[in-house]
Order: C-alpha cells, then structure tokens, then sequence
C-alpha cells in the first residue's frame, strides 16, 4: 500500500510541477506583467460548437451595442485568427426585449455578469460546447477608438 501511494504521489507532484512551469511560461509570454493583472485557469474547452468574441460597447462610437462576432467551428481561435468565415449579431444594450436565440441568450447573460464585476466596456472570447455550455476563455477591458 505505502509504494502505491508513494507512486500516486511522484505523478501528482510532478503534473503540478508541470503544470505550475506552464502556467509560468504563459505569463512571462506577455511580457510585461501588472500586479494587477489577474489569471483563471481552466480544462481545456472540448467538443466547440460555436466561439466568439463579443464586445460590450461599439468600439468605434462608444454607444450601447452589444456585438457578437461567432464562428460554427470546431476551433476556438477561428475569430481572433481572421482566418474563419465569421457571422455577426448586434443589439441595443438597453432593449429590454428578450433575444429569441438560445446562443445570444447565454452571451448576454455572460455579458451582464461580467459588466457587473469590471464596470468597463468590454472584450469577451468565449466557446460553446456541444453540450451548450458556454465557456468564458478570456475577458479584458474594451479599447474604444477615439475620434
């Protein structure tokens, strides 16, 4: 019993190690790092069915839109990449009609939830998997373009 456990414990130990040098090697990737700065980790997202980017404002006038750019791929990196066909959805922020899509509905929800927590326009990639679970990838503050 005690060198199964020893064993249970070297593989443990050493998926932690690995994974901490990861983690480690992602973050100096950016570069510059903000004491700030804040990292969820996460399972990999497997079986996408839809990925996005939504955007919380207009970047470009600053009014209340919601934008939803998404890809029916497979592939989590299709929008931010350029290299998908992608399909767009926009709608006032203020409306307070219901939005009759089951897939726009769970980014709004996800949408209201995260403005809550940041209080800043926002950029938000997110996937949904074949089970339709959305999965938030990456969230960061909204660069408006100012004219």
């Amino acid at each position: 019993m005690k060198r199964i456990i020893s064993i249970f414990f070297i593989v443990v130990f050493c998926r932690i190690f690995d994974l901490k040098n990861k983690i480690s090697a992602v973050i100096k990737s950016y570069g510059r790092i903000n004491n700030k700065d804040q990292f969820f980790i996460q399972n990999m997202v497997n079986k996408i069915k839809i990925s996005g980017v939504i955007t919380t404002r207009d970047k470009n006038t600053n009014s209340p839109y919601i934008k939803i750019e998404y890809s029916k791929s497979s592939k989590s990196d299709q929008i931010t990449s350029g290299t998908n066909i992608v399909k767009s959805f926009t709608y006032f922020k203020l409306n307070k009609k219901k939005l009759e899509n089951k897939i726009f509905q769970k980014c709004d929800k996800l949408t209201k939830i995260l403005e809550k927590i940041f209080n800043h326009p926002l950029d938000i990639e997110f996937a949904i998997s074949k089970n339709n679970k959305i999965h938030l990838l990456q969230v960061r503050p909204l660069v408006i373009i100012k004219k």
